[in-house]
């Protein structure tokens, strides 16, 4: 026989070898071609068996001629794509890499990826079936023809690290290859294939490899439609500050997200995994919990919106809201359950916040209400007193009581005029000013004021931004701190004030600071609340300050008239070093009235 029937026959016996012993996916083409009546198949058991035929010994003419016709029908037809590589070339290559020294070849290829294209040029395609014509939509056998690179983009890392791994899997004379890859047919399309290769032995007189070929680049399409919808839901859970979570039926989580592990103390939701929620709870609560999870899945109902709370490492107590439901199967049975917690605890405090205010502005209006009709009782009261007093028969002892009364009755119109502030009396037109002039107006009097008291007062009245406020309620304001701060000095070793105004950004401040007892931690939370007070029967027995009259309303009234002018009011105290109030006014143009 000629060499061109020589290699026909070996690449027959490699064809029929591969097709129908070692790729048993390709054994519907087995059963495919046998069942179809033709000459050649026929011949197929006398080319395996060396038997007779036409009444005698087939020669090795005659097998050739029949391998010939079986060959083509079994590869031509074939419903896969096949295809016969010549790997004479590589082979060489492989052998100069080897008395060059070359010991790691994957690496020498990564650093040399000159010689990977080399290489892959070697390997020659010297046949293909018609499934590979119409997979590479090729119009011509000779399309595709010719050196592996054609088909191949080896600018793709992927496609560079496959062949990589091929030649070195020859080089080691791997008999069988399997890989997934990225092809291009001579029109530029781009293929995802999965490839099979048998390997010739090193010592076969034809070094031809035969690939099967599948085209999967629908399937590769759809894979990476769902990575892609699993990363976005990955993305979705670990975004989100709820926790979510799945578990089994045993309780056990099968996946949750960040928040989870962050609440429960670790660092990747993968800890979880495999484990149950009770050590992470109270045993009471565990148990709970367990029964809830129990009751969705016996019930198939959902929970939704059931709130509890949960106490925390440290003792702080939080709320939550959970919605859990039922966790089903592809065919509808109930495999666990998904559930999502959200913390409500910032929405239970703001909840709690705006009933307190409703239930403060009810109490205000009827405060308000209340202090009205006493300041009209106060005003009788008082005219008549007045009266009494001025007339001449008035028994001396009796004065002494009037006078107590007279005094009562204009202790009870103060607070009457401070509970009226307080819930809501107007405040007086507001103008432009500077701070350091409100100070300025009542200095002589806080002065004077304080040297009966003993205490010495400092003042440091730097010019500050114009502000809009209201004068007659700053007045008001100061004249309480200062009064506050006198009370506080009582018997205090050098006793102090000290007030300075200054600007800073778009704020203007005015500090008031006394060198008295200060303020208790404990007590500094309760300074703003009404009625509240240090001072009188509330104060330590024994005190100076037990000696002063207070109702608790002068702080809560300055905080308010601040407030309502856009700034801000703060107390720093330590106890036995003093105590500071700052006033923060935000800075306006236009000029001082």
């Amino acid at each position: 026989p000629t060499s061109t029937q020589r290699l026909r026959a070996e690449a027959t016996l490699v064809t029929h070898r591969v097709l129908f012993s070692r790729y048993p996916v390709l054994g519907a083409v087995k059963l495919l071609l046998y069942g179809r009546e033709t000459p050649e198949l026929r011949q197929r058991s006398a080319v395996r068996d060396g038997s007779v035929r036409n009444g005698r010994n087939m020669d090795e003419q005659d097998r050739s001629e029949v391998g010939e016709g079986l060959y083509r029908s079994v590869f031509k037809h074939s419903a896969v794509s096949l295809w016969i590589q010549d790997i004479t070339e590589l082979r060489e290559i492989i052998s100069e890499w080897t008395d060059r020294g070359v010991g790691d070849l994957r690496a020498f290829l990564r650093e040399h990826p000159a010689e990977l294209r080399r290489a892959v040029h070697a390997i020659r395609i010297v046949d293909v079936n018609d499934a590979t014509l119409e997979m590479y939509e090729a119009k011509e056998i000779s399309d595709l023809l010719g050196p592996l690179d054609r088909t191949l983009d080896l600018g793709d890392p992927a496609v560079a690290k496959n062949m990589t791994d091929d030649i070195v899997a020859i080089s080691e004379n791997r008999e069988r290859l399997h890989k997934e890859s990225r092809a291009v047919t001579p029109s530029g399309r781009r293929l995802d294939v999965a490839i099979d290769m048998y390997v010739p032995p090193e010592s076969s007189e034809f070094p031809l490899m035969l690939v099967n070929v599948s085209d999967i680049t629908d399937r590769k399409s759809l894979e990476r439609g769902l990575e892609w919808e699993r990363h976005q839901f990955h993305m979705l859970l670990d975004s989100a500050v709820d926790r979510i979570y799945f578990k089994d039926r045993a309780g056990r989580f099968t996946l949750v997200n960040q928040t989870v592990a962050d609440n429960f103390g670790v660092a990747t939701p993968e800890e979880l995994v495999g484990k149950t929620s009770d050590p992470y709870f109270t045993p009471d609560l565990a148990r709970k919990i367990r029964k809830e999870e129990l009751e969705i899945m016996e019930s198939g109902r959902p929970v939704v919106d059931r709130e509890r709370v949960e106490r925390t490492a440290d003792g702080h107590e939080r709320w939550y809201s959970t919605n859990k439901a039922p966790l089903r199967d592809t065919e509808g049975k109930i495999v666990g359950i998904v559930g999502i917690t959200r913390d409500i605890t910032i929405n239970r405090l703001l909840e709690e916040e705006r009933v307190r205010i409703e239930r403060l502005e009810g109490l205000g209006q009827l405060a308000s209400g209340i202090a009205h009709r006493f300041n009209n009782i106060n005003a009788a009261a008082m005219g008549y007193l007045e009266m009494v007093m001025r007339s001449p028969n008035l028994p001396q002892n009796l004065r002494g009581y009037l006078v107590s009364a007279l005094e009562a009755i204009l202790s009870s119109a103060d607070v009457t005029s401070s509970l009226q502030v307080l819930t809501g009396a107007a405040v007086s037109h507001k103008t432009l000013i500077r701070l350091e002039a409100i100070v300025g107006t009542l200095l002589p009097e806080i002065e004077e004021q304080a040297r009966k008291e003993g205490v010495e007062v400092h003042s440091s009245l730097v010019e500050t931004s114009l502000v809009q406020c209201s004068p007659e309620s700053m007045e008001f304001v100061v004249r309480s701190v200062v009064s506050n701060a006198l009370h506080a000095l009582l018997e205090c070793e050098s006793p102090s004030i000290r007030i300075r105004t200054y600007s800073q950004g778009d704020r203007s401040y005015l500090e008031i600071s006394d060198t008295g007892r200060g303020i208790a931690v404990t007590d500094t939370t309760k300074l703003f609340t009404p009625f509240y007070t240090t001072k009188g029967e509330w104060a330590e027995a024994g005190s100076p300050q037990a000696n002063v009259k207070g109702v608790g309303l002068s702080l809560a009234v300055c905080r308010s008239l601040v407030s309502e002018q856009g700034g801000t009011l703060e107390i720093e105290s330590v106890e036995g070093a003093g105590t500071t109030v700052r006033i923060a006014m935000p800075v306006t143009g236009g000029a001082a009235t």
